[in-house]
């Protein structure tokens, strides 16, 4: 359409065509654009009056908004076309929708709506009736009424996942993950082809996972090892996860196998659950070994010390486990406080022992019963007995040879053994030395 003022038939713009509606009556009639994006037609003569309204056009889906308005119109009265610039909202009447192009989705009550969608390829319906009365039971009125019937049907987690945005356009949030992946959504009437062709939808988001794993080995009561695998799921609830656990043998998982993470609006963490009322992680090894109870230690609550969730790429990573392989004990080592420490073959040091001191009132009264050894006497007096460093304010030299210990004639006896044998293998090394330096003079 083309528009160069006013009175000469041709509008591009709804002021234009009241301004053409206002001529067309000569001043008799007063046409405004009221908020609901409708015309408005009021009596505009003087004195009590009344005005006829005819309005007739060879565009269909103009004259169906227009003639709306048509009838007499009194004076102090108005009558109104149907909404030219009205965006749908969920409070609207199913039996009043229109497309973008203004045409009616000739909807009544009565009508029987069918929505059919593939969720992960599976092929879903549902079937509802459109009503005019919102206190018809089993029955959808407005939008809000067919956003939850849709919500329903798809298996939503929540029913606000269905919703009219400010263009008026159906939207559908499907739950996280490339399982809950939607597709080939349809809402359909029998011969219906404006509601087909209105309620078609376009993907503007491709369904993925937002998943992430760890893993970590653990170990039973005989030392066998067992991969545990954790995948943290989000799910369509600001930062609430689901979480489940596997094993990757012939483990058979009893309790405690999943639950729920939730993180506070701070990014700490808010709580850690286990499904069925479950406190741990528990699971036969199926391998002789006694059922095992694994507590998950993912941090402390209202605390940053553990799991987060924060405006950052995600990943999950398990810090440490206190189990361990079968070992055997390889070494052994004594620090000063006492304390006898064994290495085992499979990397863990453990304290074995803690050696103990005693002290008496007169050491001098002890018994000498051979080797190195003493015994009490009454001269002695009883023992006392404590932790060095704590109770006995001593301290322990590990690999160190206490004077006393020595037998002095017999080191000193097996010392001049040893450099007799040192010399006599010397004198023949010499002897050996000799010899071929004669030969070497004999050769001369």
């Amino acid at each position: 359409l083309e528009d160069s003022g006013a009175s000469n038939d041709d509008f591009n713009s709804l002021a234009d065509l009241i301004d053409e509606i206002k001529n067309d009556f000569s001043g008799s009639i007063q046409v405004t654009l009221n908020s609901s994006g409708a015309l408005e037609f009021s009596y505009a003569g003087t004195g009590t009056g009344s005005a006829t309204i005819s309005i007739t056009s060879n565009n269909a889906v103009l004259e169906s908004a227009l003639t709306k308005a048509n009838g007499t119109v009194n004076s102090g009265n108005t009558t109104t076309t149907d909404e030219f610039s009205h965006r749908a909202t969920e409070n609207d009447l199913l039996i009043n929708l229109r497309n973008s192009s203004g045409q009616s989705l000739n909807l009544s009550d009565g009508d029987a709506l069918t929505i059919s969608c593939l969720k992960n390829g599976a092929l879903i319906t549902g079937n509802f009736t459109v009503s005019d009365d919102s206190s018809m039971d089993g029955s959808i009125w407005t939008l809000a009424d067919l956003n939850t019937q849709i919500a329903s049907v798809l298996g939503l987690s929540e029913t606000t996942q269905v919703s009219i945005d400010s263009s008026g356009r159906l939207n559908i949030q499907g739950d996280p993950g490339a399982d809950n992946e939607l597709s080939a959504i349809s809402i359909s009437e029998s011969n219906n082809s404006v509601l087909g062709s209105t309620m078609s939808f376009t993907e503007i988001q491709k369904a993925k996972d937002a998943k992430y794993s760890t893993n970590v080995t653990i170990y039973d009561a005989l030392g066998h090892k067992h991969t545990l695998t954790l995948t943290f799921k989000k799910t369509v609830i600001p930062g609430q996860w689901t979480w489940e656990a596997q094993l990757g043998g012939d483990e058979t998982i009893s309790a405690g196998g999943q639950g729920k993470l939730a993180f506070n609006p701070d990014g700490s963490l808010l709580s850690f659950t286990y499904d069925g009322g479950a406190t741990a992680l528990q699971f036969n090894p199926n391998n002789g070994a006694d059922p095992m109870n694994v507590i998950l230690d993912v941090g402390t609550t209202s605390s940053y010390d553990g799991l987060t969730q924060f405006s950052a790429p995600s990943a999950v990573v398990i810090n440490s486990q206190d189990g361990y392989a079968s070992g055997n004990l390889s070494s052994i080592s004594i620090a000063q406080n006492g304390e006898i420490t064994g290495l085992f073959t499979n990397g863990v040091t453990k304290t074995l022992a803690q050696i103990v001191l005693a002290v008496f009132n007169n050491p001098s009264g002890l018994l000498k019963v051979g080797d190195n050894m003493f015994s009490t006497s009454a001269n002695s007096g009883a023992p006392a007995k404590g932790a060095v460093g704590e109770v006995i304010q001593s301290t322990i030299l590990p690999g160190s040879l206490e004077m006393s210990n020595v037998d002095l004639a017999e080191e000193f006896t097996d010392m001049i053994v040893a450099q007799r044998g040192f010399q006599a293998n010397a004198r023949v090394i010499t002897t050996s030395d000799d010899m071929l330096n004669e030969l070497v003079n004999l050769k001369r």
